[in-house]
């Protein structure tokens, strides 16, 4: 739910559960909870140290959720560099990685829609 709500630039009728669980399948996932309600989530590729995947549900955005999740990354990883790809026009979370430390480090301007920076972080 939360995918479908904070990923606003997918189709979602065009990316089955199913694409969704095979993408995930070899990554580790950290999942943030309040109560018993889901808030946020991030997915690792442990051998290149790539965040794949991060979404924290949109009522719960600028509550730290986001931070605490990177942050038990960052100490899971503990040494190294960290990698993501981010959308171009979404500022804020470009704006968030930043604050966190990351640097782009290319820019790849395909669309407006698809073009994404790489992002960085040395731990």
């Amino acid at each position: 739910m939360i995918r479908k709500k904070t990923a606003t630039w997918l189709d979602k009728e065009t990316v089955p559960l199913e694409n969704f669980i095979d993408m995930i399948d070899v990554e580790t996932i950290y999942i943030a909870y309040e109560n018993e309600k889901m808030i946020g989530f991030l997915t690792l590729y442990v051998p290149d140290q790539f965040i794949h995947l991060f979404f924290v549900d949109a009522d719960s955005q600028g509550s730290g959720i986001g931070s605490q999740l990177l942050k038990v990354v960052e100490t899971d990883i503990a040494e190294g560099t960290i990698s993501l790809k981010c959308l171009m026009y979404n500022e804020t979370a470009i704006k968030f990685y930043q604050k966190k430390g990351f640097l782009i480090t290319e820019t790849h301007e395909e669309t407006p829609e698809t073009g994404y920076h790489v992002m960085m972080k040395s731990i």
